[in-house]
């Protein structure tokens, strides 16, 4: 099942609209063939390196594809934020710093 709600068919829609195959975006994303396959027909999720790398490639705001929505259960929530967290841990500070502004501009509010 993929990370977050629909992104298999958000993945699949930005490869479609660049007009790329399967081996082309993978290619791009440096991930084997079958890998997009699995992501966009929800058979696999996403490590936050890929979707961050998609994110760049394409120019999309990584906010609006980790938004956690309500129905979600805290454990999926928990998992994403062991994954991230993990990631943190490989990174300079540099990058940490960067990863903390953009989270610092999201501006959560809680309801």
């Amino acid at each position: 099942m993929s990370n977050a709600p629909d992104f298999n068919k958000i993945f699949k829609e930005y490869r479609l609209i660049h007009r790329m195959t399967q081996v082309e975006f993978a290619e791009e994303l440096g991930v084997e063939r079958v890998h997009i396959s699995n992501i966009e027909r929800g058979k696999k999720g996403m490590s936050l390196s890929l979707a961050l790398a998609f994110c760049k490639r394409f120019n999309i705001n990584f906010a609006v594809l980790t938004q956690i929505s309500e129905a979600e259960d805290s454990k999926q929530k928990e998992q994403w934020i062991e994954e991230i967290l993990k990631t943190l841990e490989e990174l300079d500070s540099y990058k940490v710093g960067l990863i903390k502004t953009m989270i610092c501009s999201l501006n959560i509010k809680e309801n």
